[in-house]
């Protein structure tokens, strides 16, 4: 009895892997893997995650900090601030 030996093709660097853009793809002798990224979850292959409605979060609050104003209004948006009532 023979065997053939086959050549491993990387799914990932060929691109032909079905990981989610926010997930790594790992190579693995005849297959690969998906593992989502850190914040994500899910089973690799779609991976869901509320990592930018953190950093956005983030960065309007270190904005009301340097601008000194407070957090009254959690409507507004980065770079938007409440007028005083002596500013026009």
């Amino acid at each position: 009895m023979s065997y053939q030996k086959f050549a491993d093709i990387d799914e990932c660097i060929e691109g032909t892997d079905d990981c989610d853009d926010n997930a790594a793809c790992t190579n693995t002798q005849g297959s690969f893997t998906c593992l989502c990224d850190s914040g994500y979850s899910g089973n690799g292959a779609s991976c869901t995650g509320e990592l930018l409605d953190v950093v956005h979060s983030i960065q309007y609050v270190l904005l009301c900090i340097i601008n000194e104003h407070e957090l009254t209004d959690p409507g507004l948006m980065p770079g938007e601030k409440v007028l005083d009532s002596n500013e026009k």
